[in-house]
């Protein structure tokens, strides 16, 4: 059974590093909304994964290393598609815009929008959207 939840898990994350959001040139509203786009698709696929690991003891156990690669990853991919705007802020500002940005991007958060809101997707992805872009609203346009 151990072998087959490792096999499982190897795919699994396989198939997630293909979903990771990339960066795209452009402004920042073709930045966010390329981003969200690819994202929103990423958390909707590991979602419900990451809730029955989040609230099983043995499942954070397990997987817990994995989980923290994971908002590594997204925490990397929003750091490069957002440099532009994030490399404008003091290093405690950059920091705190990241976490929220974090937050945002996160499979629980995704899954509160989709479960406990009642969002569908499209709606769901709007708020997305609309989060990042309002935490990158705040800083100075280049």
């Amino acid at each position: 059974m151990k072998t087959l939840f490792a096999a499982a898990a190897r795919r699994h994350t396989q198939r997630v590093a293909s979903l990771l959001p990339a960066a795209v040139p452009g402004d920042r509203q073709t930045r966010v909304d390329h981003f969200s786009d690819q994202l929103a698709r990423l958390l909707e696929e590991v979602m419900n994964i990451r809730w029955s690991v989040m609230t099983s003891a043995e499942g954070r156990a397990r997987y817990g290393e994995s989980l923290m690669l994971f908002n590594a990853a997204i925490r990397h991919q929003l750091g490069t598609a957002f440099d532009e705007e994030l490399s404008q802020l003091p290093e405690a500002d950059r920091s705190a815009v990241l976490d929220l940005l974090e937050i945002e991007g996160d499979p629980l958060t995704w899954r509160l929008r989709r479960v406990q809101q009642g969002r569908s997707f499209e709606e769901a992805t709007a708020l997305l959207r609309r989060a990042i872009d309002a935490q990158l609203g705040s800083q100075p346009d280049t």
